[in-house]
């Protein structure tokens, strides 16, 4: 028979709190509203369950099924105690709140403020790109307009040299 060891599973319930997170690429930008894992505001850290499990332990990424609850939970951390026992640390539980609603609010109003400006940048570069190709067209077109071996025609008897 396996050995068993007692286990303790413990989740943190944190406050929901939504940011905006830009991603740049190459040429362009986007965002996101993501919940802000900088600024946690835990609200309560519980014990949820005490079980006696067999080895091999479970380790950081696995699901583990709690059956007292009806609840699958993934595990963040696992660490042993000075008694013998493992604690399991869980990944957190989010929890909505009146914060909640607001920081999804402002994060709305940051969304529309990017968007304008995502479009006064395209709008702007599409001018960019008009004037360079209207750079380019008259680039092509006077190429040699004020170099010394530009020579004009002779008008009088059309020798092509002056």
């Amino acid at each position: 028979m396996a050995e068993t060891f007692r286990s303790v599973f413990r989740q943190r319930k944190v406050e929901k709190i939504y940011c905006v997170s830009i991603k740049v690429w190459s040429c362009s930008c986007d965002y996101l509203i993501c919940i802000d894992d900088k600024n946690l505001n835990i609200l309560s850290d519980d014990i949820i369950g005490t079980y006696d499990i067999e080895i091999p332990l479970l380790e950081p990424g696995d699901k583990f099924y709690l059956h007292d609850i009806n609840e699958v939970v993934t595990i963040k951390e696992r660490m042993r105690a000075s008694d013998g026992t493992i604690i399991y640390y869980c990944t957190d539980k989010f929890i909505e709140t009146e914060n909640t609603k607001e920081s999804y609010e402002k994060c709305q109003l940051q969304k529309e403020k990017f968007d304008e400006l995502k479009a006064e940048i395209n709008s702007l570069k599409k001018q960019i790109r008009k004037v360079e190709f209207e750079f380019g067209l008259y680039k092509d077109s006077y190429k040699y307009k004020h170099r010394w071996f530009n020579f004009k025609l002779d008008k009088e008897n059309n020798y092509g040299y002056r």
